[in-house]
């Protein structure tokens, strides 16, 4: 018996080897397959697993062979079965959810179109062709395609739900693999970002004052917090700009754009702040001190709640402030506002200690123009 897989059941992800061993292993302590496999149009509506476990070969040597019976109803309650027997008995990520919920919309909308297709095909040839209504999938599915009603069917955030669509669209691959547990949907978005990523060179010039806020790459971090919704203080950073590594940052040709004596002001957050000593001694600085922004509001963490933020002091050669006086205090508490934007109390700050212009202060990854500074940033490439 050599059957495919229906297009309506291939909305949801097969069990992994651990999964079909289980299966395996149950059908021989029963000596049978205690469910049928239900057929559609001649290929395997419900039952996939059933039907791969019994193609192992210790299943085939035991002759254990699989009912099948036929679906006996139309397109669109094929569709509604598989989505009840399957969506809340399965272990599913949020990203699978929402992958899901979208792969079902997608499927609805071709069927229907096909359905379509087949009554105008009749009613040419003089009849009144095959009609296989979608209606009461199309209602439950979407109610007009929203994302927030996909969402509310999936029991996921709408970002997910469309994030899950721009993947199915842009790399169908990607998008299986998503269904399939082998990524998640931020995993995937920041992939799909960092391919769309303008390299931006660093200005020319000699730089006596750099003020950085780099895109740290957090590798997994938030994505379990994101995918449920949660205000995850590092992860959620690649959903609004591609991430550098480590690696990628200490790369950058900081140092030989600064002069013998410079200062920088680098943003780092607790996660990293042991890993950036590196980035700081790639381009050719040393640690001396740090301020600390106090955001005055909770931001989920995962290990406490995440208040505030490191601003490093970092020199290359002599280079104390211009002016020292009055001393600064080392905790500047100022309210948070859009994502990753920094409050100009620092900048001002920065200016108050070190004079220059813009020939002589560079502000890297900025996100908009600053007078007196130049500014180098994937925003700033974009508007330009």
């Amino acid at each position: 018996m050599d059957l495919a897989f229906h297009p309506i059941a291939s909305v949801f992800p097969l069990l992994d080897e651990a999964q079909l061993a289980d299966l395996a292993a149950d059908i021989i302590a029963h000596g049978r397959v205690n469910e049928p496999i239900l057929l559609f149009e001649g290929a395997i509506l419900d039952g996939r697993n059933r039907y791969r476990a019994c193609q192992r070969p210790e299943i085939a040597a035991l002759k254990i062979k699989p009912r099948t019976r036929d679906w006996t109803g139309t397109a669109s309650e094929a569709i509604d079965y598989v989505w009840s027997s399957n969506f809340h008995r399965r272990h599913l990520t949020a990203s699978q959810k929402a992958a899901c919920v979208v792969a079902r919309d997608v499927l609805v909308d071709r069927l229907a179109a096909e359905a379509r297709a087949r009554q105008e095909a009749g009613r040419k040839a003089g009849g009144r062709g095959k009609k296989k209504t979608l209606a009461r999938s199309r209602a439950q599915v979407s109610e007009g395609k929203t994302a927030t009603k996909l969402a509310t069917l999936a029991g996921v955030g709408k970002t997910l739900v469309e994030q899950a669509q721009q993947i199915q669209r842009k790399d169908p691959a990607a998008f299986q693999a998503v269904i399939e547990g082998a990524q998640t949907i931020p995993q995937v978005m920041r992939t799909i970002r960092r391919a769309a990523m303008r390299p931006v060179a660093i200005p020319d010039g000699v730089y006596r004052v750099v003020y950085a806020d780099p895109p740290w790459h957090y590798g997994n971090a938030g994505i379990v917090g994101e995918e449920l919704g949660q205000s995850d203080a590092y992860g959620r950073a690649e959903r609004f700009y591609p991430s550098m590594t480590i690696e990628e940052l200490c790369a950058l040709d900081i140092k030989g754009r600064t002069a013998d004596a410079a200062v920088l002001f680098l943003w780092v957050t607790s996660p990293l702040l042991a890993e950036c000593f590196a980035v700081i001694k790639a381009w050719g600085f040393a640690y001396k001190a740090s301020f600390v922004w106090h955001k005055l509001a909770h931001n989920f963490g995962h290990y406490n709640s995440v208040r505030h933020e490191f601003l490093l002091l970092c020199t290359k050669g002599s280079c104390l402030p211009d002016h020292p006086t009055p001393m600064p205090e080392s905790v500047i508490a100022v309210p948070r506002a859009a994502h990753s934007e920094k409050p100009q109390e620092f900048r001002r700050l920065i200016e108050r200690l070190y004079d220059g212009n813009a020939e002589t202060r560079l502000e890297l990854f900025g996100r908009a123009p600053a007078p007196g500074w130049t500014v180098h940033g994937n925003e700033i490439a974009e508007a330009v």
